[in-house]
């Protein structure tokens, strides 16, 4: 029993990791670290900073201006098609996979709490 259950789940992984979507992603991953290494090095820092001085917000008088940073950073990234593209299909992906784990869930149990997908 347990090897069908090993050997369904390694089906399942082949078949999600040939599907189009996800080698796209692959290749976007690694055309994004490249083509944008430094707006990815600008977000990062501003993403550190942003993150070391939340705990102290109400101390730091320049809190707002790391905030733009960090917001203008992210906007800069996220704005290239790249990355655009990237995020969709990983959302085509996140549901399908959302999609299978409530379809397993449901065959072992009707107990299991469903996870509902977000639009």
């Amino acid at each position: 029993m347990n090897n069908l259950l090993y050997d369904d789940l390694d089906n399942l992984i082949k078949d999600i990791v040939s599907q189009n979507e996800f080698k796209k992603i692959n290749e976007l991953r690694g055309i994004i670290e490249e083509k944008y290494f430094n707006l990815i090095s600008k977000f990062n820092i501003a993403k550190d900073k942003y993150e070391q001085a939340l705990p102290m917000k109400q101390y730091i008088n320049n809190f707002d201006q790391i905030c733009t940073e960090l917001s203008n950073a992210k906007n800069e990234l996220y704005s290239k098609n790249e990355v655009i593209e990237l995020h969709r299909l990983e959302k085509i992906i996140e549901k399908e996979l959302i999609h299978i784990s409530n379809e397993i869930a449901g065959a072992m149990s009707n107990k299991f709490k469903q996870t509902k997908i977000i639009e």
